[in-house]
């Protein structure tokens, strides 16, 4: 079935359904908006808009693509890869959407396979848990937003991989300050890195990627995929 193609094949997800998409940290449709010293490792996308705000001061490493052809075939990738993570079959619903007391191993422990919210909170630590699978595939789907508490961690277990983990949201993703969020996020209008750990890759397809002061963003490599990093001080 789909689920176990999805999860048993990390390489097949991840090769047949992000495309262009791997050089980039930051991608967004409408604005990108830097407050800090951010460092940006890898490539920084935007189209259709064309307002890049905070560099300077912070610094891209990578190739900026802004309203070009490389962000616009990254903005097409984007789509493609939302419409395949969201036409994966189900593992099951998210008990009110909150990750944090709903876990399929235990209350805030979560397996492989494609979760289901509605507008999903994550108001205290979770984990996900490999189970000695290193191509294990998490799949987190929110209709509406997801929003990481402070002090709210995610924790990778038993060979999980930060590469293996992605979010597909419908509309808004937020973190806060001292709070850690892993994964790919594919977030349909925004997303808020308002402080904290993000270890993982931004994608926003038409709304703007905000990253706030005191915010440190790691690149975590998918597969064979160049390692990338965003530091960034208050």
């Amino acid at each position: 079935g789909k689920v176990n193609s999805a999860v048993g094949s990390a390489a097949y997800v991840i090769t047949s359904h992000i495309g262009s998409l791997t050089t980039f940290n930051i991608l967004a449709g409408s604005t990108v908006d830097n407050t800090g010293l951010t460092t940006v490792a890898g490539d920084l996308g935007l189209s259709p808009g064309s307002a890049v705000v905070g560099f300077p001061p912070g610094v891209v490493s990578g190739t900026q693509h802004i309203t070009d052809g490389a962000a616009a075939q990254a903005q097409l990738d984007l789509t493609a890869a939302m419409l395949y993570y969201n036409g994966l079959t189900t593992s099951g619903a998210i008990a009110g959407s909150n990750l944090s007391t709903g876990g399929n191993l235990s209350a805030n422990t979560w397996g492989a396979g494609v979760w289901d919210g509605g507008a999903i909170t994550i108001p205290t630590d979770i984990v996900l848990d490999a189970q000695g699978d290193a191509s294990a595939v998490f799949v987190f789907r929110a209709t509406s937003t997801v929003n990481l508490s402070g002090g709210a961690h995610i924790t990778l277990v038993n060979g999980a991989q930060a590469g293996n983990v992605y979010w597909v949201v419908g509309s808004t993703l937020t973190t806060v300050a001292t709070s850690t969020m892993i994964g790919t996020i594919m977030a349909l209008t925004t997303i808020n890195l308002g402080g904290g750990i993000f270890a993982g890759r931004a994608l926003a397809s038409t709304g703007a990627v905000n990253i706030g002061a005191a915010t440190t963003i790691t690149f975590i490599p998918q597969l064979s995929t160049p390692t990338f990093s965003i530091s960034t001080a208050a």
